[in-house]
Order: structure tokens, then C-alpha cells, then sequence
């Protein structure tokens, strides 16, 4: 798994989401979340198409 995290993609995983307001009523333990989700599905994707790979061979 860890081959994956280095990947350039996973750095720019925050540039999408809401950026802070004015009024400061900005999340960022919601922005942590939202970027532990689309890591774990990018993981979970990865895996299977892993899987799917070994059983082609």
C-alpha cells in the first residue's frame, strides 16, 4: 500500500474543497475527513484493481 501514497495525485486531494470564509466558519477537522474518505476509497480502488490484475494472470 504504501507505493500509492506517494503518488502525486493523493497531494492535490484538498485543492476541491470549500476554502476558508471570511467569517472563519471554515471546518478543517470536516476537511481532514473528507480527505481520510477519498484516500481510503483510492486505496480501496487500488486494491481491487490489484486483485483484478492477479486473477488475469
Amino acid at each position: 500500500m504504501k507505493a500509492f501514497i506517494h503518488q502525486p495525485s493523493y497531494l492535490r486531494i484538498g485543492d476541491n474543497l470549500p476554502k476558508p470564509t471570511m467569517t472563519g466558519n471554515h471546518n478543517p477537522s470536516q476537511e481532514v475527513k473528507v480527505n481520510m474518505q477519498l484516500l481510503l476509497n483510492l486505496i480501496f480502488i487500488k486494491s481491487i484493481q490489484l486483485r483484478i490484475g492477479i486473477l488475469q494472470l
